[in-house]
């Protein structure tokens, strides 16, 4: 006859579709982050790094953060007075 032994089994569970890291736990960019995060950007889309055909997937998300920065930029202006900053 063969015995079974009970064992304790752990269950792991791996974490699809987002990269473990510094951002992976909803925490707050600072301001130089999301600077640093921008101008990564910038340099591969400049350098090519995101094909041509890949760029109509970018249109509506960057279409919404100019309008957000728009709104804000506008409303920074009027609270300081109307002076625009650089």
């Amino acid at each position: 006859m063969v015995g079974v032994e009970p064992r304790v089994v752990r269950v792991v569970r791996a974490a699809v579709g987002r990269e473990a890291g510094p951002t992976s736990v909803s925490k707050r960019l600072t301001v130089g982050e999301w600077a640093d995060l921008l101008g990564r950007f910038r340099r591969a889309l400049a350098a090519g790094a995101i094909y041509d055909r890949e760029l109509v997937q970018l249109v509506e998300p960057l279409g919404g953060v100019l309008e957000a920065f728009q709104r804000r930029s506008s409303r920074s202006q009027a609270l300081a007075g109307g002076r625009r900053w650089r």
